[in-house]
Order: C-alpha cells, then sequence, then structure tokens
C-alpha cells in the first residue's frame, strides 16, 4: 500500500532527526499519519515527503563533502516530490531515495538510521 510507504518513510526521518522512534502521528504535524495527510490531499503527502528528505539531506550535506554533481542529485530530490501529480509518482521518489541515497550514507542500527 502506497500511503503506508508514505508513513514509514516520513516515521524514518522524523526518528532520525529525534534519535527516537517515532509512532502514528507522532510528529508535530501528523504527517507521520497517513489517513490525517489524506484529507489534505496530494499537497501533504508532497510536503511530507520533502520535508522528511530534507532532514535526511540537511545532516548528510552538513557531514559530507560532495562533488557538484551529487550534491546537485541529492539537493534535488525535494523540488522533484513537489513537482510531482500523483501519489504513484511519489512513491517512486521515495523509492529512489531509499535505494540510492539511504544505503549509500546511512546505516542502521537497532533499527536507527545514523550517518556511515
Amino acid at each position: 500500500m502506497s500511503e503506508m510507504n508514505y508513513e514509514l518513510f516520513i516515521r524514518k526521518a522524523f526518528a532520525f532527526n529525534l534519535g527516537e522512534n517515532v509512532s502514528r502521528s507522532g510528529d508535530p504535524a501528523s504527517l507521520a499519519d497517513a489517513d490525517h495527510v489524506r484529507h489534505n490531499n496530494i499537497t501533504g503527502f508532497k510536503v511530507g515527503t520533502a520535508y522528511s528528505m530534507e532532514i535526511f539531506i540537511d545532516h548528510l550535506i552538513n557531514d559530507k563533502a560532495f562533488d557538484g554533481d551529487e550534491n546537485d542529485r541529492i539537493e534535488a530530490f525535494p523540488t522533484r516530490v513537489l513537482a510531482v501529480n500523483t501519489m504513484d509518482e511519489i512513491i517512486n521518489l521515495i523509492d529512489e531515495f531509499e535505494s540510492t541515497i539511504l544505503p549509500v550514507y546511512f546505516e542502521t542500527q537497532d533499527g536507527e538510521y545514523k550517518l556511515k
């Protein structure tokens, strides 16, 4: 279910930032609750996804040095999310981020993401 992929991604980002697990609706704007966001239409999903990507990206950019192309590729993800029009496109970008950014620059320890 695409909403569940969205919700889990949001929770991962907030948990990474806070250093503790985040429950459903456990963030200040309830972005980690697909049911809540659904009522705000696709804009809520875009905002939640882009913001969560920014959480990872901010930590990554502040900790690592990248060449221009890699930096541009990483920083383009939130803009790409804001430009799409369907939930499937958002989920595809989440999948791409989770397969090309998270495993390359982050590791999980006891279910929590840490920078490599």
